[in-house]
């Protein structure tokens, strides 16, 4: 019954799949990526031989098919959670980021906020938020004391596994272990300086002396029509948010997702 309310699930509630809104997957993949992952469900299956069972069939790429199946899973196994707090009669959930440096900033915000069950939508107050997300929820206990437990931490130096109080949230958890001197840089500030200067040099290859403008940044800008210094800025800010969103959407380094634009 599980299997089939979860193959069933409307995530925006007007009758359209998870995948369909989503990914804008239709017809045959949608289906097969559900077929897919209650194989690996009932099976054991991980997500890397789900992932190339799809990429073989449909001649997907290998990381498209990782991200489908990764988030799809995340999905999946988020909605099993709450089914869980129901049986349970749990009536709220925590929400749980990764204490990590690459987290997403929407997980960063939601982490430790506590949600109604009933209420719970997947991409506002629910994982996934996001292609890719790790983020997951505790069932909420209003007599516990989370300052006496513990909850998983990735050591910003070393990588290695830490834990830290279960009250402690994001924010307080960077700046505490990854901010440095007094500063209160969260991390997509972080990402977003390194975003300009990655785009600072790749149009810097593109075109050496301003304010000509080659072909190569016309092609960039589209119909773009500002010129010179101006035009430069524009277009180091939407590189910017290029390279971001395709970091985070394919789970990547900035300098891969420079790497990657032709």
């Amino acid at each position: 019954n599980e299997i089939k309310h979860l193959q069933s699930f409307s995530w925006v509630g007007d009758g359209s799949t998870y995948s369909t809104n989503i990914w804008k997957n239709t017809g045959k993949l949608t289906s097969s990526i559900k077929d897919e992952l209650l194989i690996s469900l009932m099976t054991g299956r991980d997500t890397r031989e789900t992932a190339q069972a799809i990429a073989e069939r449909f001649n997907v790429g290998q990381n498209d098919a990782r991200r489908l199946v990764r988030t799809e899973s995340a999905f999946f196994h988020n909605q099993m959670e709450l089914l869980s707090y129901e049986e349970a009669d749990i009536e709220k959930y925590i929400f749980v980021a990764v204490l990590d440096k690459r987290t997403s900033r929407i997980c960063q915000e939601h982490d430790n906020q506590v949600y109604d069950r009933d209420k719970a939508v997947p991409g506002v107050n629910c994982p996934p938020m996001h292609p890719w997300c790790r983020s997951t929820t505790v069932g909420y206990d209003e007599d516990a004391d989370y300052s006496k437990l513990k909850r998983r931490a990735r050591n910003p130096e070393t990588g290695k596994v830490e834990y830290v109080p279960a009250d402690m949230t994001y924010k307080e958890w960077y700046s505490k272990y990854v901010a440095k001197d007094g500063e209160k840089v969260y991390n997509q500030d972080t990402r977003e300086a390194k975003a300009k200067f990655y785009s600072e040099q790749l149009l810097s290859k593109i075109s050496g002396v301003e304010p000509k403008i080659t072909s190569d940044m016309q092609r960039i800008a589209g119909e773009n029509k500002l010129a010179g210094l101006e035009f430069r800025k524009k277009t180091v800010e939407s590189l910017s948010r290029k390279i971001i969103a395709d970091s985070l959407v394919e789970n990547i380094s900035l300098s891969k997702a420079v790497s990657k634009i032709n």
